[in-house]
């Protein structure tokens, strides 16, 4: 705008004319131009729940007379809407006269899933009054979470042609966690190895895991997968070949030896012909056998091994088959079917014969009993619960033994009439069994070691099945084998760890069940073969607590009493250990003695 500034003047002459000027002054007065609007970037940490906002500052370069609007919006970066923040739609915000900057919020979604820091925009247009300088403002949501498990699949070693031992590093960022293996003759795997619990350490740690049972001379994938409270990585897939196939083994079955009434110890031998090799026996009363024991690893060695199972709990005269065999990754060799035939049965007992009378018996107490003739036979009436595991054990006191000190035999019958034997009824004589003789120059028990299918009481008899006719006492002695741990928790950020340990030079079957504090089974429990003098563990997830519960675990095992020992562990991700408390053992439900 120009202002002109002008002055007249007029005067009177002489003579009466007139005259006159004019001043006249220019003066330039400058607009005032419109304020520029700029907005800046902003961030904000996410949080891990609810909503925080992300702020924008919007300035303008000067105040201004005048009212000044424009109008803005949100736009999707990386970050999406609504999952990540609160949309806005084309709204306007007003600078009152003389105000130079106002703050646009936007609402951000806190969660616990790591992610990558996102962004999104605010964008500005329409403005009145002013003008747009910096129209677009960058929104960053930063990540707040740690991490989930950094894995690393490494290369496999110890190959021969049906076992490889596979390798791989975790970092679950001092995170507790769990890892396992997943194999197969594809990408898509199939198979998974046992799944290892992770400490929460900081760092990358180790995780070996030996698998066998391998096709010979075949490519397999492979990888490491882990898993934290912040989610699951799978590590790199990588490939082994095994080596080539090795011949079959050769197996011989040898005649059976140390036959008794209820058992005998058959006998073989297995050549490994330099394949890792498995031997096991097939046995029963036909030559469809029946009954398989256990696969026990020889070595992969090139030379005839001498293999044998003893096998107890078999009826008295009866003729039974039976069958070593061989199997490694070359195929699998029977060897040749061979009988055997049981020791004479006993007659029926001659003394201890009488009205059904009963007796209680404490938890670890031993109940003394006489028998006084080479036939001799005493009955004991018990209680059994299903899901439970046992050991009854008897054995000669020492010191009124002789050259004809008593042999006993046990069986276990399902009913309270002893009619129908309960099967299976593995017999274990050791030295190594708790509850054994404490007095010098008792002998080693003979021992009853099982798990019964269904609750209901059933019925033991102890047998003299060799021996002189010199009165001898026996030692009884019933306990219950089952382990009962405290509660351990799911709950957000615990987890518990069962840890076993096989106190044995045998595998012992090691059964894991859950239940609620109602007595509801919790998941369908969990099977695993302990292998001699070793040390497993699983966690309450394996077992089938559901997260956010509490449950108490029960162990049972087909081993003698103290054959199994077992620690229950609560870890928490935040504090450390929660607590840590062995199982306890439980009482027996023994009922009475009954005296045929």
């Amino acid at each position: 705008t120009t202002l002109v500034y002008s002055s007249t003047y007029n005067m009177e002459g002489t003579a009466g004319h007139a005259f006159g000027y004019t001043d006249v002054y220019l003066a330039a007065v400058p607009d005032t131009p419109q304020p520029l609007i700029s907005i800046a970037d902003a961030s904000v940490v996410e949080g891990n729940g609810g909503t925080v906002n992300l702020t924008f500052p919007v300035t303008l370069s000067h105040m201004s007379t005048e009212t000044v609007t424009v109008q803005f919006q949100t736009l999707d970066g990386t970050a999406s809407a609504p999952a990540d923040y609160a949309a806005t739609g084309l709204q306007t915000l007003t600078f009152p006269p003389l105000t130079a900057s106002r703050t646009i919020s936007v609402a951000v979604v806190g969660d616990t899933v790591f992610e990558a820091d996102e962004t999104l925009q605010v964008v500005l247009s329409n403005p009145t009054n002013a003008t747009l300088a910096d129209a677009s403002g960058l929104g960053t949501i930063v990540n707040d979470e740690i991490p989930p498990p950094i894995v690393v699949t490494a290369a496999a070693t110890s190959l021969t042609d049906s076992t490889v031992t596979l390798n791989g590093t975790v970092n679950a960022n001092g995170l507790a966690g769990t890892a396992f293996y997943q194999y197969g003759l594809s990408t898509s795997y199939g198979a998974t190895t046992d799944t290892t619990a992770l400490s929460p350490v900081a760092g990358a740690v180790s995780v070996p895991i030996p698998i066998d049972w391998l096709q010979c001379n075949t490519p397999y994938h492979f990888r490491l997968v882990a898993t934290s409270a912040t989610g699951t990585t799978a590590g790199a897939d990588k490939t082994f070949t095994t080596l080539a196939c090795p011949s079959p083994p050769t197996v011989t079955t040898s005649p059976a030896t140390s036959l008794t009434q209820t058992g005998a110890t058959l006998e073989g031998t297995v050549d490994p012909n330099l394949g890792v090799t498995y031997r096991r026996f097939e046995y029963g009363v036909t030559a469809a056998y029946g009954v398989t024991s256990p696969n026990l690893g020889i070595g992969a060695g090139n030379a005839p091994v001498n293999v044998s199972l003893v096998v107890n709990g078999l009826a008295c005269n009866t003729t039974y088959h039976f069958r070593a065999v061989g199997q490694n990754s070359g195929g699998t060799t029977y060897g040749t079917d061979r009988t055997f035939l049981t020791a004479a049965c006993p007659a029926a007992g001659s003394n201890n014969i009488g009205p059904l009378s009963a007796r209680s018996i404490a938890h670890d107490s031993i109940s003394r009993d006489s028998m006084s003739n080479v036939r001799a036979e005493v009955w004991y009436r018990v209680r059994l619960f299903a899901s439970r595991s046992y050991q009854l054990s008897a054995w000669p006191v020492g010191h009124e033994q002789g050259t004809d000190a008593p042999a006993l035999a046990l069986t276990l019958f399902s009913d309270d009439g002893g009619v129908v034997a309960a099967t299976p009824t593995p017999l274990v004589t050791s030295g190594d069994l708790e509850g054994s003789p404490n007095n010098p120059g008792d002998t080693l028990p003979a021992s009853l070691v099982f798990q019964p299918v269904t609750t209901g009481v059933y019925k033991v008899r102890i047998l003299r099945s060799s021996g002189g006719a010199v009165p001898h006492s026996i030692n009884v002695e019933m306990r219950d084998t089952t382990l009962f741990s405290p509660w351990t928790s799911r709950a957000a950020g615990f987890e518990g760890f069962i840890e076993m340990r096989n106190n044995t030079n045998a595998s012992v079957a090691v059964t894991l069940r859950a239940f609620n504090s109602a007595g509801a089974p919790q998941g369908a429990g969990l099977t695993i073969m302990l292998p001699p003098n070793s040390t497993d563990f699983r966690t309450a997830a394996q077992v089938g607590v559901p997260m956010g519960a509490f449950a108490g675990v029960v162990l049972t095992h087909a081993g003698a009493f103290g054959a199994v020992t077992a620690n229950i562990t609560t870890l928490n991700g935040a504090v450390g250990l929660s607590f840590d408390s062995p199982f306890s053992p439980r009482s027996p439900h023994l009922i009475g003695l009954a005296i045929r």
